[in-house]
């Protein structure tokens, strides 16, 4: 039975593409040239005799139905460049600051990795220095855990806006420490080149991060 309807089927769809050849043959001899082949489409209002034409399309006859497939690919390029970008900021949150790997920014960031203040103004001036900063934030804030609460991508940046809790153990502008488990927030803007990270600018939480210390007092209220 399947056999036999697959035939039938078979069958069908030749009468239709026959006749659609034909239809498409007349048009083209009114018309005078493939050329203009565009405004006979409408005329073909069933989807066998339309698909018939678009077989016939591929085979060199009649407009080209190529552009499409190409955007799609343009698509899946782009779609496979951001999810490589995303992963190359987990990469950055879980290797270096949850883990602590020292050497890991090695693999993550280019040779002329640099980072910077909200301004402009230099931070780290190679990965060097970038893992000598890092040495000592991992020495002093440890037990930690992050949010990535919003990931945004725009041509070569990727916009980070995180939250983490650390435990505080002391070295910041001599704070002492009593094992304080404090919240660190900011906005990271990664520059991404050729697959790693070439430049970062931070806007961190530096006096949040000190009033929960207790460092400054807190003003609740003043007397008239």
């Amino acid at each position: 039975t399947g056999e036999r309807l697959w035939a039938q089927g078979t069958a069908t769809e030749a009468l239709v593409s026959e006749r659609a050849r034909n239809r498409l043959a007349e048009s083209t001899r009114r018309v005078g040239s493939t050329a203009n082949l565009s405004s006979t489409l409408p005329t073909l209002r069933n989807a066998a005799e339309a698909q018939a034409v678009a077989h016939a399309s591929k085979a060199g006859v009649g407009p080209s139905r190529r552009a499409p497939l190409a955007k799609k690919e343009s698509d899946q390029l782009s779609t496979i460049a951001e999810r490589n970008d995303y992963w190359l900021i987990e990469r950055w949150f879980r290797h270096l600051f949850t883990q602590g790997e020292i050497e890991k920014p090695d693999e993550l960031v280019t040779p002329d990795f640099v980072t910077r203040d909200p301004s402009g103004k230099l931070g780290a001036a190679n990965p060097e220095a970038f893992k000598t900063w890092l040495r000592w934030y991992l020495s002093h804030f440890t037990e930690r855990t992050w949010t990535l609460h919003d990931v945004i991508r725009s041509e070569d940046k990727v916009i980070v806006r995180y939250s983490g809790q650390v435990t505080y153990q002391g070295g910041l502008f001599e704070i002492p420490s009593t094992h304080q488990r404090i919240t660190e927030m900011g906005i990271l803007i990664f520059r991404i080149r050729e697959g790693r990270i070439a430049e970062l600018w931070s806007a961190l939480s530096d006096l949040e991060l000190v009033l929960e210390l207790g460092a400054i007092p807190v003003v609740r209220g003043v007397r008239s």
